[in-house]
């Protein structure tokens, strides 16, 4: 099995600690990340998928309404798909309004921090440069799933 060497980024805050440090490495990847995601949505935008909600999805909307409308509970049986994303996406309803854009948005800056969390992984485990490619490899890799 292969693994990194026992790498530790041990870096001392810069100042003496004092104020808020930005990790360039990691601002660049969220903003390249969230660069592919939104370029994807301006793409898509005069495509009817963007529109219209296919397999999954359907039921996620549906969910996020019930959910919204005060419903808790499935209209029929049990739900068959885990609730966290309907959860999710109920949240991005209330405060936004029902809209596939807002929600496929705030999908994208998800998508960004999730980049990051790859870049932030990589570097403690195995370095810097590790964490960058890393990094930016989750933030090239773009293929989006749902609503």
């Amino acid at each position: 099995m292969w693994t990194c060497s026992a790498h530790r980024d041990r870096a001392k805050p810069r100042g003496g600690g004092r104020g808020l440090r930005v990790d360039r490495a990691a601002l660049a990847i969220f903003l390249a990340a969230l660069a592919a995601r939104l370029l994807h949505l301006w793409f898509l935008r005069e495509s009817p998928l963007f529109s219209h909600l296919l397999v999954d999805s359907v039921s996620f909307q549906a969910r996020a309404l019930d959910f919204l409308s005060g419903r808790w509970l499935p209209r029929e049986g049990a739900f068959y798909q885990a609730p966290l994303y309907p959860f999710f996406l109920a949240g991005v309803y209330r405060l936004f309004g029902v809209s596939l854009l807002a929600a496929r948005i705030a999908q994208a800056l998800l998508g960004s921090g999730t980049a990051v969390l790859v870049y932030l992984i990589g570097r403690r485990s195995c370095g810097r440069a590790t964490g960058v490619v890393a990094g930016l490899i989750a933030a090239s890799i773009y293929r989006p799933t749902r609503a």
